[in-house]
């Protein structure tokens, strides 16, 4: 993938290069160099996105139309898992969510803890991670897997079959919630040594999240959702640490008590992009300012004259 792109790369600029080079030796006219950019420009979008005008057919596209109606009447927040793995764009439109995704790119950590759910395929120019069996129900709980939509019959301990149509839906026994309370001293759990506790979502959105909780003893509120930089948390108002629990899952620690916690995505790279942006318009605003005073002294000596 590199190595292709690479080549791209260097082509688009030799070509860039080449047209300038002659351009500022007027060598082509200054039509010809602004054709020649627009042509680049051109073929550089259809060489990215030509490959994504893929056609279908509508009653693959479709397929899982029942399915999705079916476990769209359940309110509870929850992921889905679709087996074999390829169609998880379609539960875009459907605002239902699934594990795998479709995202050109996925964290290191996520895809190997996904991998350990059973044999999976290595393809690095896919959009999404192929799993093609389901040997470790536990890393699909810990996802907040609820249902599993399968295209063929599975035989697998600790799911129930709820709904069939032209694909099997799957209701995951003891699945865990979104969100919940563990009273345990590690960060890495086995689900058959804790009792996990509900805890409730006041706000879930995709920058900032709000849950609240009481606990009898201290222990880790484990969020299912990927740990990553930038997040920041608040237990009362006071900004606390996020660990890492079982690899990947953002979690923090609670003493005994009341709690209301607040989960915000503030980056740095943000805040700086910021601070650039506002004093980049700044200079720019005070630029044009002195290019538009210096234009109006010229025109009022050249009236004057």
């Amino acid at each position: 993938m590199i190595q292709n792109d690479l080549l791209v790369f260097c082509f688009f600029i030799l070509f860039a290069l080449i047209v300038l080079v002659l351009f500022y030796f007027k060598r082509i006219s200054k039509k010809v160099f602004f054709i020649s950019i627009i042509l680049l420009i051109l073929i550089d979008y259809f060489n990215f996105y030509s490959k994504f005008y893929a056609t279908k057919n509508t009653n693959t596209i479709y397929d899982f139309k029942n399915e999705f109606s079916y476990i769209k009447k359940d309110n509870d927040r929850f992921r889905i898992f679709i087996y074999p793995s390829g169609n998880e764009f379609l539960t875009l439109n459907e605002k239902i969510e699934n594990t795998t995704g479709f995202d050109p790119l996925y964290l290191k950590s996520y895809r190997d803890f996904l991998w350990e759910i059973g044999p999976h395929e290595n393809t690095p120019y896919e959009s999404f991670i192929t799993i093609n069996k389901i040997t470790n129900l536990d890393n699909l709980k810990l996802l907040n897997v609820k249902y599993i939509v399968s295209k063929n019959s599975l035989e697998l301990r600790g799911i129930s079959q709820v709904y069939k149509d032209k694909y099997y839906v799957y209701k995951v026994d003891n699945y865990l919630p979104r969100a919940y309370f563990i009273n345990t001293n590690s960060l890495n759990f086995n689900l058959k040594t804790i009792t996990p506790s509900p805890v409730r979502i006041i706000d879930y959105k995709p920058n900032k999240i709000t849950l609240s909780l009481n606990t009898k003893s201290s222990g880790y509120l484990v969020l299912s959702e990927n740990y990553f930089p930038g997040w920041q948390a608040y237990d009362n108002n006071k900004k606390v640490n996020i660990f890492a629990s079982n690899k990947i899952f953002r979690s923090i620690r609670l003493e005994e008590g009341a709690h209301n916690i607040t989960f915000i995505y503030n980056p740095l790279s943000f805040f700086a992009g910021k601070i650039i942006t506002f004093f980049t318009l700044i200079m720019l605003t005070f630029y044009f300012a002195l290019l538009y005073r210096s234009n109006l002294i010229k025109i009022f000596k050249t009236r004057l004259k």
